[in-house]
């Protein structure tokens, strides 16, 4: 189908419209024979979600949703009933107590939960809602419901996420976590700390299911989605607190579970055999103690229980030892879209025969960004690496003792460092001691933002610090020369303080060392500890996503390479020389950006006095014209709805709506500034057309009319079963900037017709 836009002017306006109006039209086909479809349906749920946004329900209440579209697919809700809040509660009820299936005693599990939710609604809104889900066709929402109910479930999980603490994990790292354990046809599965079950629903072949959640709501949903997905035999679920209601005397075949990150537990749970302090390490160690003689324990686990060394450190110790730790992957940041806590997966063994090394894989070649938030991995190549008996640069066999070597700590980037060849920072450095008691109110303070990261200016003064206020356990005295790094963030910032006398007071995020000068040159330390092979190792050996951080122990474990004095001289030369050129070419780069910036500036002005000018004309144009109506009408009494123009058949009303408009558009530019980025609008094409005509008609001059020109096509198609709306694409200030310039061109050129049809 076409839209033609008959232009009756000059071949310069024809010229101009041909290369200016290459608008992109699209037709929007309203089209109701698909009511039943897919989109149709999902296109509903979204009017039930504004029905309850508007009417001022909480969202942790919107999951009600899931529960009647679940009702009305089953059978439960009927069409035919009162559309009021008890009555729906009622046949419900009544009908679930008929049903003696595994299945819908389901429903009954959870019916107090959504009776409560129905009722919060309010019947005006609950009658909306009703009307629009009985309006479903029934058979399709059964053939497509369960792709329904994810999809409805993962617009309303961070929300849920945030309020209950639940968490949907994404479908891929579910199978993932499920495949690293050979399937077989009859084991029994266990999952602590289930959430909305997302694991749950990835297994298969299993004899018995056991799931547990804490949080009802959370529970609730899960239920839902179980029965969506047709997990209902040998399939248990229920509402209990893993860290209480862990099964007793039952051994699994698995135990898979992503648990509550970096949570500490109350004394109530430290009487276990190694204290365990958290969430994930009661999970490793009652899960270990749950398993049967081949079982396997796949867990998530943060980044922080690999690397601490102090209240995880007798359970790791253990399990390394013995040979329980099969693989550990690490998992990049946004993978887990519901934290931004560094994790990984660790699979526990309970056999641990012959077992001298772990396996490690680093996934950062493997990483996926999704969008801005989230991340994935190609979960299908790590699947091929770990079943295969081929070397992978990725995949690392550390034994046992490399691991005890590097003090129990199991995070995995370690492990991939190829190490240089070189002198260990701990050989040319020693730590300063430092004064942390009697602290005074205030003093000169050093903190990381204070650190210069700078190869060529690096050193700092008392004189140039501020005196801020101290506190006792965040600060520390120092009384000599030193070296500062900073041990958090992702730099290291190195600080050469010159002591003067005077004292200073520094973070305890800083380091500080004395630099042994015989074996390192200060100036070539600095610019070593800012090169690429350091920050290779900091990486390597940092610690934590959102604020990482290197402990002491690692960052003396970092190694350089010394030269001979006189080759650290010339390297420092090499550096310095280096470094200048990199300041030349980043101030000609400048001055290059500046000149650009001026040029854009000076392009920009003159667009925006340009569109100021398309208003100017009809705005003199009408000015013109009300100076004109007033002198007509001098001595008269004028009404607002008096004819202003009988050429434009409009009322002195609508004439000084018009001059309104021109005014509001001229002020819109002007906000604009010539700079911001317009906004590009999907806007309908008459309407546009109706706008030009308030703003540029100008009596005397032009007259703008809207003619479209039916094809075949469209006259063949029956005008009931189809809603055509022509829609273009384009700000609205430059669609108008061309109907201006139409309307000038001949204006300008002085053509002898001067009143012409657009």
């Amino acid at each position: 189908m076409i839209f033609y836009f008959r232009l009756k002017t000059s071949q310069i306006c024809n010229a101009i419209l041909q290369q200016a109006l290459m608008f992109d039209l699209h037709m929007q086909l309203n089209d109701y024979s698909g009511d039943n479809s897919m989109n149709f349906i999902k296109s509903k749920i979204l009017s039930i979600f504004e029905i309850l946004r508007s009417g001022g329900s909480s969202f942790e209440d919107h999951h009600v949703i899931l529960f009647l579209l679940s009702t009305y697919k089953d059978g439960l809700l009927n069409a035919n009933w009162k559309l009021n809040n008890s009555s729906i509660i009622e046949e419900i009820g009544s009908k679930l107590i008929l049903h003696e299936n595994l299945y819908f005693k389901n429903y009954s599990r959870i019916f107090e939960i959504y009776r409560n939710l129905i009722n919060r609604i309010s019947p005006n809104e609950l009658e909306q809602i009703l009307k629009i889900v009985f309006d479903l066709d029934k058979s399709s929402l059964k053939e497509n419901f369960l792709e329904i109910f994810e999809e409805t479930l993962e617009k309303m999980a961070p929300d849920q996420s945030r309020t209950f603490g639940g968490a949907i994990l994404p479908k891929k790292l579910s199978k993932f976590m499920s495949s690293l354990v050979t399937s077989k046809s009859d084991k029994t599965v266990y999952i602590p700390f289930a959430g909305f079950n997302s694991i749950g629903i990835e297994q298969k072949n299993y004899s018995v299911l056991i799931s547990q959640e804490v949080n009802q709501t959370v529970w609730a949903l899960g239920i839902l989605r179980i029965m969506a997905h047709k997990i209902v035999i040998n399939s248990k679920f229920e509402c209990e607190n893993s860290l209480i209601n862990w099964p007793k005397n039952q051994k699994f075949d698995l135990i898979i579970s992503n648990p509550p990150l970096n949570v500490r537990l109350g004394e109530t749970f430290e009487n276990t055999e190694f204290s365990s302090n958290t969430v994930e390490s009661f999970l490793l160690e009652k899960g270990l103690n749950s398993l049967n003689e081949n079982g396997k324990l796949v867990a998530i686990v943060s980044q922080s229980f690999l690397y601490e060394t102090f209240r995880t450190r007798s359970l790791k110790e253990f399990l390394i030892k013995n040979g329980h730790i099969e693989t550990i992957i690490n998992l990049p940041e946004g993978v887990l879209s519901h934290t931004s806590i560094s994790s990984a997966i660790i699979v526990i063994r309970k056999s641990s025969k012959d077992s001298k090394s772990i396996k490690m894989i680093d996934t950062r070649s493997f990483e996926m960004i999704e969008n801005l938030r989230t991340k994935s991995l190609k979960f299908d190549e790590i699947s091929s690496i770990l079943s295969s008996d081929l070397e992978n640069p990725n995949l690392r066999s550390v034994s046992i003792e490399e691991v005890i070597e590097n003090d129990y700590i199991l995070s995995v980037p370690r492990y991939f460092l190829e190490v240089p060849k070189g002198v260990k920072l701990r050989e040319v450095l020693t730590q300063v001691r430092r004064n942390i008691r009697s602290i005074p109110e205030t003093g000169k303070f050093v903190r990381i933002r204070d650190l210069k990261d700078d190869a060529l200016d690096f050193t700092i003064s008392a004189d140039k610090l501020e005196i801020l206020p101290l506190r006792q356990n965040l600060a520390s005295e120092v009384n000599q020369s030193c070296l500062m790094v900073a041990s958090r963030w992702r730099t290291l910032k190195p600080t050469i303080f010159n002591f003067d006398g005077a004292t200073i007071y520094v973070s305890r995020d800083i380091f500080c060392f004395e630099v042994n000068e015989s074996i390192v040159d200060t100036a070539f330390l600095i610019s070593e500890l800012n090169s690429e092979n350091v920050k290779r190792q900091l990486e390597a050996y940092q610690v934590g996503s959102s604020v990482p951080f290197i402990k002491r122990e690692d960052f003396l474990n970092i190694v350089i390479s010394i030269p001979e004095n006189k080759e650290q001289q010339r390297q420092i030369l090499i550096r310095v020389q280096e470094e200048a050129l990199k300041a030349k070419e980043k101030e000609i780069g400048l001055d290059l950006r500046l000149a650009e910036f001026k040029e854009n500036y000076t392009r920009d002005l003159q667009s925006l006095k340009h569109s100021v000018r398309q208003y100017l004309s009809p705005l003199r144009s009408n000015i013109s014209g009300t100076r004109k109506f007033l002198k007509k009408n001098e001595g008269k009494p004028i009404f607002l709805n008096q004819i202003f123009s009988e050429n434009q058949n409009i009322t002195f009303e609508a004439h000084l709506d018009r001059l309104d408009h021109i005014l509001n558009s001229i002020n819109t530019l002007l906000k604009l500034d010539g700079f911001e980025i317009k906004n590009i609008q999907h806007l309908a094409l008459q309407e546009l057309i109706k706008e030009a005509i308030t703003l540029f008609s100008e009596e005397n001059h032009f007259t703008i009319e809207n003619r479209m020109e039916d094809s075949n096509s469209i006259n063949e198609i029956n005008s009931e079963d189809l809603e055509i709306t022509p829609i273009v694409s384009i700000a609205k200030a430059d669609f108008m900037t061309i109907i201006s310039n139409i309307i000038s061109m001949p204006r300008i050129m002085d053509l002898r017709t001067r009143k012409k049809i657009i």
